[in-house]
């Protein structure tokens, strides 16, 4: 990362730091609703680094992108995938920990762009990290985080992502309660396999598909009296008129699910953790309908061949799939799957 900060601006960076991506094994769509998630860490990280150059401009170069983005202090979100830092550099200066004038930052990742892995909310907490005062908690990075989402890229998300890839170590699986923060890393059982594969299917959460979702999602919970959606009784939901009866139905079956599943993780129960993903798939398939033909497809099709439970993970239209398998087994769906579909690619 020095070499590559140095090539592009000439002079060495002040502080440098390493972010992991993340995975959603279950809780998926319910973490601005109050409720149970839980992620992990992936062995792929994004490197950040930075320094400031004292000019009235910031400048950002990835080792993904050609070039050197310059962009003026102060500048709104573009839709440029330099926003993610941009937004990060607005919020910390708004907080006083950064300086007002312009910094040159440098990033290289082995998250895809796109894979519903958290590459952004690894940028905007590498960022963050960098900036605030020493001994800042990571929650409390992880909710600036969030902010900056929210407020300057535009998407309405809630806090998983950001407390995953700010707080998850690798190995463990982060059972995170998004109504009050509290967590706990629960080792994920040795003879457990997680394996990640990118459908080949782009997705990109600020077109609108995410906000409508979460519309839906909030236009349930008010009709139903509740501050949080995971609070609902089940039997509730289906009072509910369409598409909200649906939708709320996947996000608290999804809660009571994860919750009993975060049990069956603590005892090593793979066939029933595996049964809970499966169900969660079909939920976020037909209550939720965020998946793509293509992803169920490959869903079905990497199960028919022996995997014990696979699911689309992350927000959803297309992105990543997680498949559970027993450690010692041969992934024998990976063949079949890049045979039907040359465009999925294997990443962990």
């Amino acid at each position: 990362m020095e070499s590559q900060f140095a090539a592009q601006f000439g002079h060495a960076p002040t502080v440098q730091t390493t972010v992991p991506g993340r995975v959603n094994l279950l809780g998926e769509w319910t973490d601005f609703s109050g409720g149970l998630v839980l992620p992990m860490a992936v062995p792929l990280h994004v490197r950040l680094a930075l320094a400031p150059n004292g000019r009235d401009h910031d400048r950002v170069a990835s080792a993904q992108f050609d070039g050197v983005v310059t962009r003026p202090v102060g500048k709104a979100a573009s839709g440029h995938w330099s926003d993610y830092v941009a937004g990060a550099l607005a919020h910390a200066r708004a907080q006083g920990w950064a300086d007002p004038q312009g910094y040159d930052v440098a990033l290289d990742s082995t998250v895809p762009h796109g894979s519903g892995l958290s590459s952004s909310a690894a940028v905007i907490v590498g960022m963050l990290r960098m900036l605030a005062p020493e001994g800042t908690p990571a929650p409390d990075t992880a909710v600036a985080a969030r902010a900056v989402e929210n407020e300057y890229i535009g998407v309405p998300c809630g806090i998983m992502d950001q407390m995953a890839v700010a707080i998850a170590a690798p190995g463990d699986v982060l059972a995170l309660d998004t109504g009050t923060l509290a967590f706990e890393a629960v080792p994920l059982p040795p003879a457990w396999r997680v394996s990640i594969v990118h459908s080949g299917v782009s997705r990109k959460l600020a077109d609108g598909r995410y906000k409508e979702r979460r519309d839906e999602i909030l236009a349930a919970a008010e009709q139903l009296g509740v501050a949080d959606l995971c609070r609902a009784d089940l039997a509730a939901v289906e009072t509910l008129p369409a598409p909200l009866r649906a939708r709320a139905r996947h996000v608290v079956s999804e809660d009571i699910r994860t919750r009993a599943a975060l049990a069956h993780l603590k005892t090593g129960d793979i066939a029933a953790f595996g049964a809970a993903m499966r169900d969660g798939q079909r939920s976020i398939s037909t209550d939720f309908a965020i998946t793509t033909p293509e992803v169920d497809a490959q869903v079905a099709l990497i199960e028919r061949h022996g995997a014990l439970a696979a699911r689309q993970t992350g927000g959803g239209f297309g992105g990543c799939i997680v498949v559970l398998d027993h450690a010692g087994d041969e992934p024998g769906w990976w063949e079949p799957l890049h045979s039907a579909f040359p465009a999925a690619r294997r990443i962990v």
